[in-house]
């Protein structure tokens, strides 16, 4: 029988659009560091007396600043500071702090702000963990967070050294940037959005550990890819953990080179409880997107006013090194096969014999693949496939009864290509697929003491679209459906082919071939 060659299974389909996101990161506020030097910023109540900061964000100190809250320096022999390095952390001891807005350690590996905002400091008789402001705050996945932390056997026990303690949000893992007498910061990503409560968990190498659940809440902005400058690009946000009728709004500031419309877009919680869009970006420069943004929640959100952020996104297509592109897909499903010659000669037993034997009508498949995006939503992948069909009945032959069976199984290696259309359809995404794979058969059928079994093997072809959406994390799921081209009939055992018993001996055949539908599931790694 005729085959195309297996090279043509990935016939790539041109289209733009790909969604991506970078997490956020705050902009340092006025620092004269190198570019690579990444600032952090930790909030606390007061900076007088003893700060520990986590020496993993400084590196060696190459200076360190005190500036008011005017912004203007203070010298240091108005501040009276020590600072001592203790292996993985830095001691900061301030003499007078009347002045003092922050303290800026410059260091060979990053910069440190330690912020004095005099609200939320615990109060009298708190015991527990609960967030400095009251709410935590996830931005993009991101969080930056100070949290009071006071132990109920050990009310005026301060704080050690932040290599000390170990803080989860929801479960995911962050890093304590700095510590004071009770108080704790910390930076985290890769968080998941919340029903407007986390549970925090402290715990402590001296072998203590507190917990609680705070109010939180947060949003996500994302923005699609497109394949060149001077085109309109959506900015979608997800709001979760407010009320369905609280408005959040997002004030846009365009950089060179970039326009946005609209700069102000106010939208209600429930409107961005699945990611929608609220702006468009064009920009003449090609490459990645910084965007600068702030996120406000309004009156009675009980969420603090929000600063300046600025957001990287590789919104222009291009290569995405360090990030992983490799997927595990799961994906069982459901065929209707034609099944024309063996149907044919089930219904000829049927009627010559007295037969019950059902006609094969379906097949159940279960695969698992490896993908690659081997461009932006361009993925290309290796399948493993096994498809399942059966039937079985009674005849009456010489006027005994006989039990008669016929299995066919067929597994398989497939090399397939992949477009996905993200956010085509609200947070949907739509795809088309083709590919190419090589297949082995095994027939079997059964008559009481007869039996013929056999092999055979050829190419099959696959087509189809499908949708999908993210469930939890990157855990995504899809809906997919096709049609496909695979058949076998030649089955051999030795050197003998394999014949349904029937006028004319037919070669026993086998066809997998029409319209399939399927679920899964895929895995990130």
């Amino acid at each position: 029988m005729k085959r195309l060659p297996l090279a043509v299974a990935c016939i790539w389909l041109m289209c733009a659009g790909a969604a991506a996101a970078r997490g956020a990161g705050e902009e340092a506020a006025g620092e004269k560091a190198a570019p690579q030097r990444v600032t952090t910023t930790a909030y606390f109540t007061a900076l007088d007396g003893k700060t520990e900061v986590n020496r993993l964000f400084v590196g060696e100190i190459v200076q360190a600043r005190f500036v008011a809250v005017d912004g203007e320096e203070v010298p240091e022999d108005e501040v009276e500071p020590d600072i001592e390095v203790h292996g993985d952390s830095i001691t900061v001891k301030v003499g007078k702090a009347a002045r003092i807005g922050s303290i800026v350690l410059v260091g060979t590996e990053g910069i440190v702000r330690l912020v004095q905002d005099g609200e939320g400091a615990p109060p009298d008789g708190f015991t527990g963990i609960e967030p400095k402001d009251g709410l935590i705050d996830v931005r993009n996945g991101n969080v930056s967070e100070t949290f009071n932390v006071v132990r109920p056997d050990a009310v005026d026990v301060p704080l050690g050294p932040p290599q000390e303690y170990a803080v989860r949000i929801d479960g995911t893992a962050t890093t304590v940037v700095a510590t004071r007498a009770n108080q704790v910061a910390v930076v985290g990503t890769g968080l998941k959005a919340t029903t407007g409560t986390s549970r925090v968990e402290l715990v402590s190498a001296p072998g203590w550990a507190i917990s609680g659940t705070c109010p939180s809440w947060g949003y996500n902005i994302a923005m699609l890819r497109t394949p060149k400058a001077d085109a309109w690009t959506p900015i979608t946000a997800q709001v979760f953990g407010l009320e369905p009728t609280q408005r959040v709004t997002f004030t846009f500031f365009p950089a060179p080179g970039q326009q946005i419309r609209p700069q102000e877009a106010t939208v209600t919680a429930a409107e961005a409880l699945a990611p929608a869009p609220v702006a468009s970006l064009k920009t003449d420069v090609p490459g990645p997107q910084a965007l600068r943004v702030t996120v406000r929640p309004g009156v009675g959100a009980g969420v603090a006013e929000g600063e300046l952020e600025r957001i990287e996104f590789a919104a222009l297509e291009r290569e995405r090194a360090g990030e992983t592109r490799f997927r595990i897909v799961a994906h069982p499903g459901i065929g209707f096969p034609k099944m024309k010659a063996a149907n044919d000669y089930i219904k000829w037993i049927n009627k010559n014999f007295s037969g019950t034997i059902d006609e094969i009508d379906r097949y159940v498949s279960y695969g698992v693949s490896l993908e690659y995006e081997v461009a932006t939503n361009w993925y290309g992948g290796l399948a493993y496939q096994r498809f399942e069909a059966a039937t079985d009945g009674s005849l009456l032959f010489m006027g005994m009864p006989q039990h008669f069976s016929m299995d066919l199984t067929v597994d398989g290696a497939e090399l397939y290509g992949r477009k996905v259309w993200p956010r085509a359809v609200g947070p949907v995404d739509l795809e088309a697929l083709l590919g190419a794979g090589y297949y082995f058969s095994h027939y079997v059928e059964k008559e009481n003491e007869y039996r013929a079994s056999g092999r055979d093997r050829d190419f099959g072809f696959r087509a189809g679209v499908g949708m999908s959406a993210k469930i939890v994390g990157n855990l995504e799921v899809f809906v997919r459906a096709g049609d496909l081209d695979l058949k076998f009939d030649t089955y051999r055992r030795g050197g003998s082919v394999i014949r349904f018993v029937s006028p004319g001996m037919p070669r026993a055949e086998a066809d997998f071939s029409g319209p399939w539908a399927g679920l899964g599931l895929a895995w990130p790694f």
